[in-house]
């Protein structure tokens, strides 16, 4: 998986690709605006959306 975070005041995004076991290339991009909580606690968050093996 290959991945990179952006951040602004406020909002923060997660985006990538990842090739999974049956040859596919996946693509993603999450996008953050206004989060109502920390920074830290977003971080986790999309940190969690993505599997530890795929």
């Amino acid at each position: 998986m290959h991945a990179k975070t952006g951040s602004m005041t406020g909002i923060s995004s997660l985006s990538g690709f990842l090739m999974v076991k049956s040859g596919r290339l996946l693509v993603f991009a999450v996008m953050v605006d206004s989060y109502p909580a920390s920074g830290s606690d977003l971080n986790r968050w999309q940190d969690d959306l993505l599997p530890a093996k795929y």
